[in-house]
């Protein structure tokens, strides 16, 4: 590759295409493992015969919840692929994501139903109430919302793999089966989205970690507002170790920052600020480790650098 064809990879357009490009390998990655590895049928690999129908309240209360975040999914796909549909590896992969929690949503509600905790009445009952309320994207670019999706999926993995515990406790094999098949589906999904906020940090760092501060400073969980029993819900989750404030920053925040180099929210603020008034010669390799240091050292120009 000439000097001259490595700096013009350095322009704006030609970063954006080095992100485009590697979220469309990314996504080609992510199919082929998820066909190979990953693919389960909803009435074959689940043995619903195995539901227990005196499971305590608070676990159906738990999975009735989840049921409604995922009710959301249309909204969740239609306003995400808007904002990403230029993209060929995020809009593909929002497709193929949309058919795997589609999945994830009816298994909620098979549970519920088959083991007797809740009618088929009441779960249309509950899906019509939701229905009518529409969930809006929390943030307004592209990169920051995936940010949140990263984060986000991993809190959902996290909520799936500890109620699997209490599952098992309570001896209903079938909850804790689906509960277990579709946390790997859940932590595939941030691992996609992981990747995508590495490909931000390298061809366009500073942004990406001002981005990344704010996000992890405003993040909610998604369609809180909107179920109809939020607050009984939110308690029972927290109350029982499944998720709360507590295991956000210990099992889903802090292991993220660890993975990108940081060793807390503060770490990465002030990694961000140093950012700010970064010499513009720094080269994409230089950056991480530029922001993590002394912002008063000279800084060489790497302006061949353009990754493979």
């Amino acid at each position: 590759m000439s000097v001259q064809s490595s700096v013009s990879l350095l322009t704006p357009a030609g970063r954006h295409k080095l992100i485009e490009d590697g979220f469309y390998a990314n996504y080609l990655a992510y199919f082929r493992k998820a066909e190979d590895t990953r693919r389960w049928k909803l009435h074959k690999d689940i043995p619903w015969e195995l539901c227990k129908p005196d499971v305590s309240e608070d676990v159906a209360i738990m999975v009735e919840g989840y049921f409604a975040v995922e009710s959301y999914l249309p909204d969740f796909v239609t306003e995400a692929m808007a904002m990403v549909r230029r993209s060929r590896g995020r809009a593909w992969f929002q497709a193929n994501w949309g058919y795997e929690e589609s999945k994830h949503a009816m298994a909620w509600e098979t549970w519920l139903v088959t083991s007797g905790k809740r009618t088929q009445a009441q779960m249309d009952e509950y899906a019509d109430y939701l229905s009518e309320k529409q969930w809006t994207l929390p943030y307004d670019t592209p990169r920051r919302m995936i940010v949140y999706q990263m984060i986000q999926e991993r809190a959902t993995y996290l909520n799936y793999h500890n109620l699997a515990a209490r599952a098992d406790k309570e001896g209903d094999k079938a909850l804790a089966t689906a509960l277990r098949i579709i946390a790997v589906d859940e932590i595939a999904h941030h691992g996609f989205f992981y990747k995508g906020v590495q490909l931000y940090l390298t061809y366009d760092t500073a942004n990406t970690l001002d981005d990344i501060a704010h996000v992890l400073k405003s993040f909610a969980m998604p369609a809180a507002n909107f179920l109809w029993n939020w607050n009984e819900f939110e308690d029972v989750v927290a109350k029982a170790g499944i998720y709360g404030a507590r295991e956000h920053i210990r099992d889903v925040q802090n292991p993220i920052l660890n993975a990108l180099g940081y060793d807390n929210r503060r770490d990465l603020e002030r990694a961000a600020l140093r950012m700010r008034i970064a010499p513009d010669s720094i080269g994409p390799q230089d950056i991480p480790d530029w922001a993590k240091e002394a912002p008063d050292r000279p800084a060489e120009a790497l302006v061949a650098y353009a990754g493979d």
